[in-house]
């Protein structure tokens, strides 16, 4: 939330849990699946998507944490699980 924009979240959580890949044996596509997911879970007013967002369905900032905020952590606790669910089968 303090980084900003989506993109520079998942860069920089790219970057912290990159080295641990080897270390905790993880397969390095589901990492990348599982930061990717989470990178976008809490949406803050510092993001761009957030006001395009608000104006594009010209809603008050209240209303759009409420749409926005919902649809961005549905879809990174959705993403997560999916992640789950793949790593039974992918070693």
């Amino acid at each position: 939330m303090a980084t900003g924009a989506g993109t520079v979240s998942a860069i920089t959580a790219a970057g912290i849990v990159g080295p641990l890949v080897p270390t905790f044996h993880v397969d390095p596509a589901l990492m990348v699946l599982a930061t990717a997911s989470a990178s976008n879970t809490i949406t803050y007013v510092n993001d761009a998507a957030f006001w395009l967002f608000k104006e594009y369905f010209n809603l008050s900032i209240k209303d759009t944490f409420k749409t926005w905020g919902l649809l961005e952590l549905t879809n990174s606790v959705v993403g997560l699980l999916i992640v789950l669910f793949l790593s039974l089968f992918i070693h």
